[in-house]
C-alpha cells in the first residue's frame, strides 16, 4: 500500500485505489522527489517548526499532475481535436453526438477557448474538494503554507508554479 493509499485508509477507512491514475504516473518517484529550492511568490505562513509533511505536498502535487496531465486533460483534448467521442451517433450516446456536432461547428480558436474553460472547471472542482477537506478539518489539510491548502494548490497548479519550501 503506497503512502497516499495509507492516508486515505486512515481518513475514510474505505479507500479503493482509483483506476484513473494516469499510466505514466510513477507514484514511487513522485512521492520521493522532494528537494526543492524555495522560489515562492510569497513567504510561507507556517511557523519554522510547522512545515507540512511530504504526504501533504505529495497529495497536492498529485492533484496538480491529474489536472495537467491526467483526467483534467481528457475533456480539453477532446475539445481541441474537435471530436468528443468518435463512437457517438444519433442512436448511441446521443448527448455526446450532439457535442460532436457542436465541436465540428467551432473553429480552432473557439475550440481552444472551450478547452481552456474545461481545464478551469476541472481545476475548480479540485479546488472545491481541497476546500472541503479544510472545512471538515481533515488532517493534514487544516492549514497550508499560504494560509489555506487550496491556496497551495492554486500556487502549484499555476503556470508560474511556485516551489515548496525546504524542510
Amino acid at each position: 500500500m503506497d503512502t497516499l493509499q495509507k492516508f486515505f485508509v486512515r481518513v475514510t477507512d474505505d479507500y479503493e485505489p482509483s483506476p484513473s491514475i494516469p499510466p505514466h504516473y510513477n507514484k514511487t518517484d513522485y512521492l520521493t522527489s522532494w528537494g526543492c529550492t524555495p522560489l515562492r511568490k510569497y513567504p510561507p505562513r507556517c511557523e519554522e517548526g510547522n512545515m507540512k509533511s511530504k504526504l501533504y505536498k505529495s497529495f497536492i502535487d498529485y492533484l496538480v499532475e491529474v489536472c495537467r496531465n491526467g483526467q483534467g486533460q481528457i475533456g480539453p483534448e477532446r475539445a481541441r481535436r474537435g471530436i468528443w467521442n468518435v463512437n457517438a451517433t444519433e442512436d448511441f450516446l446521443e448527448d455526446q453526438h450532439e457535442v460532436n456536432i457542436l465541436l465540428s461547428q467551432l473553429d480552432e480558436k473557439q475550440r481552444e477557448i472551450l478547452a481552456n474553460l474545461l481545464e478551469e472547471k476541472f481545476i475548480g472542482g479540485v479546488f472545491e474538494s481541497i476546500k472541503a477537506l479544510e472545512v471538515f478539518k481533515i488532517e493534514p489539510f487544516v492549514e497550508g503554507y499560504e494560509g489555506s491548502p487550496y491556496y497551495d494548490f492554486i500556487g502549484r497548479v499555476d503556470k508560474d508554479q511556485w516551489e515548496w519550501p525546504d524542510e
